[in-house]
């Protein structure tokens, strides 16, 4: 079978397993945390919620209906582009508890708290 090009419409189901870029941030602090999603690639695309994983769902429901209207319309929806296979450095700002916690749990598992993020978030 050969490879689908990029111009050819897939299956709402292929679209949806397609790795888009989901950019979520928090909107409030102290016990007033809220959430805030959108899909990079889909211009609308967004969804709110209380917590991170019930933002996520709603996202992902939206990404259903954007990517319903696409094919709907016989239009093919934005395809995410690759990511570059350079490393990145990040910053994040956490509680101390949560770095003692990882650095706990990298240690049983003898992996760097690096290592132990990367493996985390590839699971994802």
């Amino acid at each position: 079978m050969a490879a689908k090009k990029e111009k050819d419409i897939y299956t709402l189901d292929e679209y949806l397993s397609m790795p888009y870029k989901i950019v979520m941030h928090c909107t409030g602090e102290g016990g007033n945390e809220a959430f805030f999603a959108e899909v990079l690639e889909l211009e609308g695309c967004c969804a709110d919620g209380a917590t991170p994983a019930e933002t996520y769902e709603a996202l992902r429901e939206e990404m259903r209906i954007h990517l319903q209207i696409y094919l709907k319309n016989g239009v093919s929806p934005p395809i995410p582009k690759p990511l570059n296979n350079k490393t990145t450095k990040v910053l994040v700002r956490m509680p101390a508890y949560l770095q003692q916690r990882l650095a706990i749990i990298a240690k049983t598992e003898n992996i760097s708290i690096n290592q132990l993020i990367i493996n985390k978030l590839s699971s994802v």
